[in-house]
């Protein structure tokens, strides 16, 4: 079923997909952007030459398994080329389907430096060890987890904030440097949530 989910994928087949996934199913691309299973057929490209390897088939129940699998597409340019994918099946009556999908990279070391455990106070550090990723200013210390895909297509910077494009492509970020430890520290604002009674 799994296999049969990566061929549609690679075919951009919607009957194909449909077929393994429960209506409604979540995902979360490479990048950390929620998506459902259907979106990820209108950025297929990189699946085009995907190889996949399921590592992991745990049974939890008579109606839940999860299934864990590395990937590797010979055709993006790296850190796009590997990763891993996880995802919660559910039996029904239909057979064992797709309710969760979730994947991420594995850029390689010689792709994006890796930064030392213990940070240099040479190398971009404040007076108490933090590295500023993000200033107000730029977002130099980013790039974008969309294959091709440059960061100011789906993220801009407004009143010192990183501010999502609206209408703009939907693609998450990654530190160009990459850190083994780290501590991260941010403010998140989020618009109120109106709740229809």
């Amino acid at each position: 079923m799994v296999e049969q989910y990566h061929r549609a994928v690679r075919n951009a087949d919607v009957a194909g997909v449909k077929a393994v996934i429960i209506p409604g199913s979540r995902g979360t691309s490479p990048g950390g952007t929620g998506a459902g299973a259907l979106t990820l057929l209108r950025s297929a490209t990189p699946w085009k030459g995907r190889t996949t390897l399921l590592r992991r088939i745990a049974v939890l129940s008579s109606t839940v398994a999860a299934v864990t699998g590395v990937w590797r597409s010979f055709d993006a340019p790296a850190p796009f080329d590997t990763g891993t994918f996880q995802y919660t099946l559910l039996h029904g009556d239909g057979g064992w389907k797709i309710t969760y999908a979730h994947e991420a990279f594995l850029p390689g070391p010689a792709e994006r430096r890796i930064a030392a455990i213990e940070p240099d106070p040479q190398a971009g550090t404040d007076a108490n060890g933090w590295i500023t990723l993000f200033d107000g200013k730029n977002l130099e210390a980013w790039v974008s987890a969309a294959v091709g895909s440059e960061v100011g297509s789906s993220w801009r910077i407004d009143d010192g904030s990183v501010m999502p494009i609206p209408k703009g492509a939907r693609a998450g970020l990654l530190t160009r440097d990459l850190y083994r430890f780290f501590e991260l520290r941010f403010e998140w604002l989020a618009a109120p949530v109106r709740i229809r009674e």
